[in-house]
């Protein structure tokens, strides 16, 4: 019934609505039911323009997608980009039909891809990632290249959240940034740990250095960047001062390329034993 009211092909909708589901925004109540989730309604009801905004933050959390358009952005064309996925992810779809998957999500949403090769570890890198979503996602894929595939997508979402944050409000930003350096470390990088007991980075970090397998240098820096995220929205004003930091654009921005350099060098180490900044 919906491939001919579509007029698509039942594997490309059976494509689709997978995606849907896989990121909550459609459930199956009952056989051959299919309805919003309640989380869709909940935003839905508050303002129609949400719902553009719900997909698109849904396809940020595609690796896959992001990856996609970071391969195009990199100048290469869209049959090679998409090859390169279906090895990549191990994606069980023809070549034809994730390509028009992807230039359709391309087009409904207006995005915009930059042919223009980020520039990595710099200041103009943040500034060209501050224009979108998508920006923001090849900012990350660029800086840490292969090894994005070691971090989780809750912790993408979060240091994109915090690139997207600049300089509009700054102390959100830096909260953000610490709160995806958190989540590496419990998430990704020591999940052979119990941290339950851990409270913030400083308590993990402190924590890791009971490990050999967790260079002191980059924990120490954890307790740096955990500092820095008390002066943020984490926490009021300071204990000492009794008043509160002000942070500016160059201080968030700053503070980002920090935490990806700390999670990309844990990483490193962690597969290849090197102990590279």
């Amino acid at each position: 019934m919906l491939e001919k009211h579509f007029q698509l092909s039942q594997r490309y909708l059976n494509s689709a609505l997978s995606f849907l589901e896989i990121h909550n925004l459609i459930i199956y109540p009952e056989p051959g039911v299919i309805t919003l989730s309640d989380e869709v309604c909940d935003k839905l009801s508050v303002s129609l323009i949400n719902s553009r905004k719900m997909l698109l933050d849904s396809l940020m959390q595609s690796q896959a997608f992001i990856e996609f358009t970071y391969f195009i952005g990199k100048g290469k064309n869209e049959k090679e980009s998409v090859r390169l996925i279906l090895s990549l992810y191990d994606i069980k779809q023809s070549e034809a039909v994730v390509l028009k998957i992807f230039q359709e999500w391309i087009k409904l949403l207006g995005i915009k891809i930059s042919e223009k090769p980020l520039k990595n570890q710099t200041l103009d890198g943040i500034k060209n990632s501050l224009q979108n979503k998508l920006y923001a996602n090849n900012f990350i894929k660029e800086f840490l290249d292969d090894d994005l595939r070691n971090v989780s997508e809750q912790v993408i979402t979060e240091l994109s959240n915090a690139i997207k944050e600049i300089p509009e409000d700054n102390e959100a930003s830096i909260n953000e940034g610490g709160r995806a350096l958190e989540d590496f470390l419990r998430l990704d990088l020591a999940k052979d740990i119990d941290l339950s007991r851990c409270s913030g980075i400083g308590e993990i970090a402190n924590e890791l250095n009971k490990y050999p397998q967790y260079p002191k240098k980059l924990n120490s820096l954890c307790l740096g960047l955990s500092s820095v995220r008390s002066i943020g929205k984490a926490h009021g004003a300071d204990k000492i001062l009794k008043v509160k930091w002000s942070i500016t654009e160059h201080g968030a921005t700053g503070y980002i390329i920090m935490v990806l350099s700390v999670i990309k060098s844990y990483l490193v180490f962690k597969q290849e034993s090197k102990t590279v900044f």
